[in-house]
Order: C-alpha cells, then structure tokens, then sequence
C-alpha cells in the first residue's frame, strides 16, 4: 500500500511524498486537519483526515470527496483556515463548492483575485 501525504498547497499545486506504510499516521495535536489519501498502484483506495492527534477515515469514493471531508472538516471543529492554506481552501469553498454564506478571513488579494476570477 501507498500512502500520499498532502504536505501543502503552493499556488494551486499539490505536492505529495509517496511511501510504504502498514498503518495511518495521527495527527499532531494542535495541527491543522490534513488530507491523506491512500493509493494502490496509481488508482485511489481510501482517504484519511489527520487531526488532533486522530485519523478520520474518509470512507470516499473519489478523491474529490475526500478534499470536500477535508473541507467539511474545518466546519465540524469549529476552525479558520490557517493561513498556509487559506487562500487555496477559500477559492475551493467559494468557486467550486459554491458555499458563499461561510465566511473565512479573506486577504485583499484573495479578494481581487476572486473577483478577476468571477469575472471570467
């Protein structure tokens, strides 16, 4: 089995560290939630969130679901999203899930960049 760990977002990249693992990894307590995915042989298998020291199993069945877990997962606890992550989970939230009544602390250039992107 392969674990891909989503370490960050950058721009709209997606970087991951392929290793072998027989078990899921906790979180550390006080990390924000992350997105793990398990993959076999290149094809998607399951989904795990890391946080506070717990594994969520995602239970998806794309990986597309498992990145609205991810997301669904800053509402049930209650979090912003940290700053690292922000601006990618806010466009997800806004122009891919189409949630505009959730509000997040937006920088200034979050807000033109929405805007330009509305535009188009």
């Amino acid at each position: 089995m392969t674990l891909s760990y989503f370490l960050t977002f950058n721009a709209l990249l997606l970087y991951t560290v392929y290793i072998q693992v027989t078990t899921v990894p906790k979180g550390k307590s006080q990390d924000s939630p992350r997105l793990v995915i398990i993959d076999q042989e290149g094809n998607y298998s399951n989904g795990f969130i890391l946080y506070d020291q717990v594994a969520i199993d995602c239970q998806c069945d794309t990986f597309a679901e498992c990145v609205l877990m991810l997301l669904g997962s800053y509402y049930v606890f209650c979090l912003g999203y940290p700053t690292a992550y922000a601006g990618i989970l806010g466009f997800l939230q806004i122009h891919v899930f189409e949630d505009h009544e959730n509000n997040f602390k937006k920088t200034n250039k979050f807000i033109e960049f929405s805007k330009k992107y509305s535009q188009m």
